[in-house]
């Protein structure tokens, strides 16, 4: 059973030596970007639960945001697991992936030019809805969420 993301990344027949693959360099920033995102939910902890319950995982996701993520992959043919095995850290890796390049595909189709790591985050962490509530501005977000979408930012950069 693969335990993080690098097993995650295997098995989506990631080469993990190098960027000598081939993969765009948009490929790579997403790998960063879900990893950064892991770390600052839960320090990468698979067994996380928080929200009364309800937020579950490394990437503390919420039923709501898996069943976006299915979709997300249905739209691509691909089929994800139920969030009844939100156990398994690839399900998780998997679903977490998803969902945040669903927010980047939201943000770029409200007409955010290029979304940065912060924007992304706030739109994984608030919800669209509640980021587009304050123009997608991150400066506008709750003090508790700017400092992790900063967070983030400053693991991404890395």
């Amino acid at each position: 059973m693969a335990t993080n993301l690098a097993a995650y990344l295997l098995m989506t027949a990631i080469d993990l030596t190098g960027m000598s693959t081939g993969y765009p360099r948009e490929h790579w920033a997403m790998i960063k970007l879900v990893e950064a995102i892991g770390q600052i939910e839960s320090g990468m902890n698979h067994d996380a639960v928080g929200d009364s319950g309800q937020a579950r995982g490394a990437w503390q996701m919420h039923a709501a945001a898996w069943k976006d993520a299915q979709e997300w992959y249905k739209r691509k043919g691909i089929t994800l697991w139920s969030y009844r095995y939100w156990k398994n850290p690839s399900h998780q890796a998997t679903a977490a992936n998803g969902y945040i390049r669903l927010c980047q595909e939201r943000l770029i189709n409200a007409g955010v030019v290029n979304p940065d790591p912060r924007q992304i985050y706030l739109c994984f962490s608030m919800g669209f809805a509640d980021f587009k509530e304050i123009g997608f501005d991150p400066a506008k977000a709750p003090a508790a969420k700017l400092s992790s979408a900063n967070r983030v930012l400053n693991i991404f950069q890395k």
